[in-house]
């Protein structure tokens, strides 16, 4: 597209110009996510409270698929389908460590 400027934002990722280590004379554009991952945070914990931090992002025996019944009502279904939407959009975006807990948490629903 013509006359639209250069690419700075879009759908919650910033993009800019960097350089190529093994080319520097190839311009490259960087994703970086930063300013999504900081509001998603900030919708969970205005509806949760402060999250605690974890070195992985499932805990050690963690078994969510394993759940018989559905302990959610309507309401908390959505939001928790809201959430794993937000958490697979990283993983669209190059955020590759955390698709195993995103997938997993997502079986149930």
């Amino acid at each position: 597209m013509k006359g639209v400027g250069e690419l700075s934002h879009q759908l919650g990722a910033r993009f800019r110009r960097g350089i190529r280590p093994s080319d520097p004379e190839k311009d490259v554009y960087v994703i970086d996510m930063q300013s999504y991952i900081t509001e998603v945070l900030r919708k969970i914990e205005e509806h949760h409270g402060t999250l605690r931090l974890h070195k992985t992002p499932l805990p050690p025996g963690d078994h969510p698929e394993e759940v018989a019944e559905d302990p959610l009502d309507h309401i908390e279904k959505r939001h928790y389908q809201q959430l794993i939407g937000m958490a697979n959009w990283l993983v669209t975006m190059g955020r590759l460590d955390i698709h195993h807990a995103v997938t997993t948490l997502a079986h149930p629903i």
